[in-house]
């Protein structure tokens, strides 16, 4: 009993970190019973190339088909129904050990989840947060998360679109600021200063046409008025 909880205990430090396995744990291997502790943790097939090497340092060589016996076994509980409905529920993609072996109870549980996760609410979330549909629904071509998606989608190509306005209103504030006081410098030749009153002239009609653009997003779409200060004309410090 003691030596088997030596035994538990060490691969338990192995499980938990390759690089600090002791040289001990590695005389102690029960490969079967690890490779039946990692499937059943569904931990990868490629773990044991983990544990072969750190072995290896100590010059043991880890059992690969005592730990290959011990994997299939504990990997099939790990796949089942239950795991199945949680991953298909949170939207995960199947699981690529469980789609190895082809376990029906995983894909039961799975096919079940998945569904519930594919809302018309969820879809809708993710489109208005600029998020790509979830690679898992558009699988299953789950009508409600789609619908849900592409309606919340336009929201956020709209709101997008208005943000981008705002942000075209400030830059051209800013450059017809600038433009105005350069205006103000006395040298300057009249060809010059010819240019930048068109360019002025430019701006102004650009800013009275964004912010109508704005105030009209703002009504169409009831939302509160975003505030477009004017530009400040006086002298720069």
């Amino acid at each position: 009993m003691i030596r088997n909880i030596i035994i538990i205990a060490g691969f338990a430090a192995l499980s938990a970190s390759c690089s600090t396995i002791s040289k001990d744990s590695c005389i102690a291997g029960s490969w079967e019973s690890l490779g039946y502790e990692d499937g059943r943790n569904g931990e990868s097939r490629g773990h044991f190339n983990k544990i072969a090497k750190a072995c290896a340092k100590y010059g043991i060589s880890a059992n690969v088909l005592d730990y290959r016996a011990g994997y299939e076994t504990g990997v099939r509980q790990y796949c089942s129904y239950d795991r199945g409905y949680r991953h298909g529920e949170a939207g995960r993609a199947l699981k690529t050990e469980c789609r190895e072996i082809n376990s029906t109870p995983y894909f039961d549980g799975y096919n079940t989840g998945l569904p519930i996760y594919c809302s018309f609410d969820r879809g809708f979330d993710h489109g208005e947060a600029g998020k790509s549909a979830n690679a898992q629904c558009r699988k299953i071509s789950a009508i409600p998360y789609l619908d849900g998606h592409e309606e919340g989608r336009g929201l956020y190509e709209i709101r997008s679109e208005y943000e981008a306005r705002i942000d075209a209103y400030d830059d051209t504030r800013s450059a017809l600021e600038d433009v105005v006081y350069r205006l103000s410098s006395v040298d300057m030749n009249e060809d010059e200063r010819t240019r930048l009153r068109k360019k002025k002239r430019r701006l102004e009609r650009e800013l009275d046409e964004t912010r109508i653009d704005i105030r009209a997003f703002e009504q169409l779409y009831d939302w509160p008025k975003q505030a477009l200060p004017l530009p400040k004309f006086g002298p720069k410090p």
